[in-house]
């Protein structure tokens, strides 16, 4: 299968540190105004001239962005709240690891499927979040439980169903 798109296959730094280097330097010549395609199949070089935009924003004549955005705030981040998955409480990463060098009895689940378990897992339980529902009494309500999947949507669903059995110590 062939596909489309732009592949880096020059280790980060490499190429550019290059350019970076002619430019302090004042040697060589610099890849600005310049696009270098590279066919690494074929191990053919060509070279495209690139016009400026007057009209661009950043760098044209009459520029409207003059400095960098806040990054947190274009990303809706709003500082440093409890994170929560549509009302499931959550264990942040270095809580997590915390208890666990802690030796703390805590109770990890996993709720993916058992190919997703075999590629990689921390060593807890698992029961997919389908087979949930019929496998609860393999848990016990008594301890905190942790559970988790890839992305974190099903590890919520689980918590919330976790709750409403009765489960009062579980978090994603």
């Amino acid at each position: 299968m062939r596909r489309g798109g732009v592949l880096a296959f020059c280790p980060p730094g490499r190429r550019d540190s290059g350019d970076d280097h002619q430019l302090i330097l004042g040697q060589g010549d610099s890849l600005a105004g310049r696009l270098l395609l590279v066919d690494a199949l074929g191990m053919k070089f060509r070279e495209l001239k690139l016009r400026k935009n007057p009209e661009c924003p950043v760098c044209g004549t009459h520029r409207t962005i003059t400095k960098l955005i806040d990054y947190d705030q274009f990303c809706g981040i709003r500082g440093q709240e409890e994170p929560v998955y549509g009302g499931v409480p959550v264990i942040s990463v270095e809580e997590l690891k915390k208890k666990l060098d802690a030796k703390s009895d805590i109770f990890i689940l996993d709720v993916r499927e058992p190919h997703e378990y075999q590629i990689c897992n921390l060593g807890g339980y698992l029961i997919p979040l389908g087979d949930l529902p019929k496998r609860v009494s393999e848990l016990d309500s008594s301890r905190e439980i942790v559970v988790h999947c890839k992305m974190g949507g099903r590890s919520a669903k689980a918590v919330s169903f976790l709750k409403q059995a009765g489960f009062a110590k579980c978090i994603t």
